[in-house]
């Protein structure tokens, strides 16, 4: 299913992408980005698997399932009752998501995941502003994201942790290839 640091991954992305009217929290607490998963990651075929079942309607899941042993089956099950409480615009920015999280380096996987686990580990509203200023520097030139984290307003908002994560994910951003 989905490690940790992706659904956090995906949770800062999420944001990111919303119109400035949602909530900044529109992924529900049972959505595949904030179910917390096994080990494995969701492979581009086990995806593709997800995408076509979150189309079904609930009595072609269950027969689908039907012989998905009972652990696996409920994981799967919970997963696409997140991706039922997305919108349609939700759920399709949320592949499009994993699939560009594909398409990443190893090395720049690994990069997202050591950021995202640092994020994680910050307490809740630390973590929704450093995630609020993420979703700032997506829409930024890479100019305007260097001068604002030499700004004062930026130096007084956040700590050192917190300016480290938010200066991580701006140097993830200006890699061409990385998300």
């Amino acid at each position: 299913m989905i490690t940790a640091a992706l659904a956090a991954f995906l949770i800062v992305t999420a944001a990111a992408e919303q119109p400035k009217s949602e909530s900044r929290t529109a992924i529900p607490p049972q959505s595949p980005a904030a179910t917390t998963a096994p080990e494995k990651e969701i492979s581009p075929a086990g995806l593709d698997l997800l995408e076509r079942m979150s189309k079904m309607s609930n009595e072609a899941r269950a027969q689908a399932l039907a012989d998905v042993p009972t652990a696996r089956r409920e994981r799967i099950e919970k997963g696409l009752e997140g991706l039922d409480a997305l919108t349609p615009q939700q759920r399709e920015n949320w592949f499009r998501r994993y699939r560009k999280f594909y398409q990443l380096t190893e090395q720049q996987k690994a990069e997202v995941r050591a950021i995202l686990t640092a994020l994680k580990a910050l307490p809740q509203p630390r973590r929704k502003a450093v995630q609020l200023e993420i979703d700032t520097y997506r829409h930024m030139p890479k100019w305007a994201r260097e001068s604002r984290m030499r700004s004062a307003d930026f130096k007084n908002k956040f700590n050192p942790e917190e300016r480290q994560i938010v200066h991580r994910w701006a140097v993830m951003l200006a890699e061409p290839s990385a998300i």
